[in-house]
């Protein structure tokens, strides 16, 4: 049966997480991109939700978790972000190893998660998600950059509905971070 749940992670903030599946089948927890949330996965629920417990996360200031304020964004990173995926782990299957899917920042985020404390982890499926900044992949966005922060918002906005409050604070720190690209 469908719940929700909100974790606690460090610095008193609180991770959304729309849980499926029974309570103690073995754990697929899913990492979202940046400007998503864990509604990205919904259409993976239907075939794992009868043998898997099914956890689609909202990943620190996004969706329904604990947002953050525009001075605490300069300290967030990965690391930040790998230890809650981990006390979302610990939290939802504390003695199983869970099997984790991330997409883009959330894939990053997850093999982040599993060089910290891989006993977590019964398997990573990562997608979209580059180990390091890769020469090739950086020079094809120097050719072809977004021309706009605008653009990038109204295509994230079209794909996955982005709530009013989530786009207002999107918009001027994607728009900085596109107008520092190389």
């Amino acid at each position: 049966m469908p719940s929700e749940a909100l974790v606690p992670v460090e610095g008193d903030a609180r991770l959304h997480v729309d849980l499926d599946g029974p309570d103690d089948g073995p754990l697929v927890l899913f990492l979202h991109g940046a400007l998503a949330s864990g509604r990205a996965f919904r259409g993976q629920v239907p075939a794992l939700r009868d043998r898997y417990r099914v956890a689609r996360v909202d990943q620190r200031g996004h969706g329904k978790s604990t947002h953050v304020e525009e001075a605490a964004w300069a300290r967030l990173d990965i690391d930040v972000l790998a230890r809650d995926a981990l006390a979302v782990t610990d939290a939802l299957s504390p003695r199983a190893p869970a099997h984790v899917v991330g997409v883009s920042m959330g894939g990053i985020v997850a093999a982040r998660a599993a060089s910290l404390r891989g006993e977590r982890f019964a398997s990573l499926s990562l997608w979209s998600a580059p180990p390091r900044p890769d020469p090739l992949w950086m020079a094809f966005f120097a050719r072809h950059p977004v021309p706009t922060a605008e653009r990038a918002l109204r295509q994230a906005d079209e794909r996955f509905r982005l709530d009013a409050a989530l786009r207002a604070r999107a918009a001027p720190r994607l728009a900085r971070w596109l107008a520092q690209r190389p």
